[in-house]
């Protein structure tokens, strides 16, 4: 039965504990169930969903072996539970990480751009230097010429 809450807080956002009878009608039709679990998003527990499920979970008896031995449905629906939950408090810590990652890949690809127009401008600038350069080399050159002819 408290295998049946859990997946009643968490797929229903039940406010009370199922009983038999509410996990029996939840799992009325399979396909829907079956549907719901594998269509839940563990990104979005509500807190509260997330206290009523933890209460649930810290039994001694709210794992996969030790349901396996009454029930191998209600075993698999224990572990979905305890991995769904473990899961969604892993995603609430790393989630600030990844957008951060994100704003920062975000601010790279910008600098990268304007780093990309500098040194555009850059290389024009040296080739207006090249240039000016070569025109001063020819300059010394003629003048040189022309004082040898002098």
């Amino acid at each position: 039965v408290d295998v049946g809450a859990a997946c009643g807080f968490l797929l229903r956002h039940e406010k009370r504990k199922l009983d038999w009878k509410g996990c029996v009608k939840m799992m009325n039709n399979p396909t829907t169930f079956l549907d719901d679990v594998k269509n839940f998003d563990a990104h979005e527990i509500p807190d509260k969903v997330l206290e009523n499920t933890d209460q649930l979970i810290a039994k001694p008896f709210f794992n996969f072996e030790t349901m396996k031995t009454k029930s191998f449905a209600a075993a698999c629906l224990a572990n979905w539970v305890v991995n769904i939950v473990t899961y969604h408090k892993i995603y609430k810590k790393v989630e600030p990480l990844m957008r951060r990652v994100d704003a920062a890949k975000e601010s790279t690809a910008k600098a990268e751009a304007e780093l990309d127009v500098v040194r555009k401008h850059v290389a024009e600038v040296e080739a207006a230097c090249a240039a000016l350069d070569d025109k001063l080399r020819q300059a010394v050159e003629d003048k040189e010429a022309v004082e040898l002819q002098a």
